[in-house]
């Protein structure tokens, strides 16, 4: 009973863990219950801020990747798509396409475009916004 009603929670299913394991379990859980805490809440917290952490670790290709797949059916053409995918992965990927998304800063952004900000102006700057856009997006999204 917590704070008037009953609550069950399991501790998990015999073969992956012994009878051991779930007493320890079972006696964390009955400490949360004396502080307080609801050790299913706090579970759930666990388990939340684990996918979390999973998520923060996809790497910007992949969010790009996703990006282009749920934006690929708004697009006006398959060719804008395949231009969207080629100039990130060009431009992009080389320089930080394998790092998790959260640490692409201004620096990496820079380094990326500023071999062919003089040259290629136009195409410096539609990277720049779909790196622009992958990141808003990855910040925003369940998925990266």
């Amino acid at each position: 009973m917590l704070h008037g009603k009953a609550r069950e929670m399991g501790l998990g299913s015999f073969p992956a863990i012994s009878l051991a394991d779930a007493r320890i379990k079972a006696a964390d859980c009955r400490r949360l219950k004396a502080a307080g805490r609801d050790p299913i809440a706090v579970r759930n917290s666990e388990r939340q801020s684990e996918r979390l952490e999973a998520a923060k670790a996809m790497t910007f290709k992949a969010c790009a990747d996703a990006y282009v797949a749920a934006h690929r059916d708004s697009w006006k053409s398959a060719k804008h798509a395949a231009q969207w995918s080629s100039t990130v992965e060009t431009y992009a990927y080389p320089a930080f396409g394998d790092l998790p998304v959260q640490e692409v800063d201004v620096g990496l952004v820079m380094k990326a475009l500023e071999p062919i900000w003089r040259s290629k102006t136009e195409t410096a700057s539609r990277v720049r916004g779909r790196i622009e856009s992958v990141l808003d997006w990855a910040a925003t999204s369940q998925s990266c």
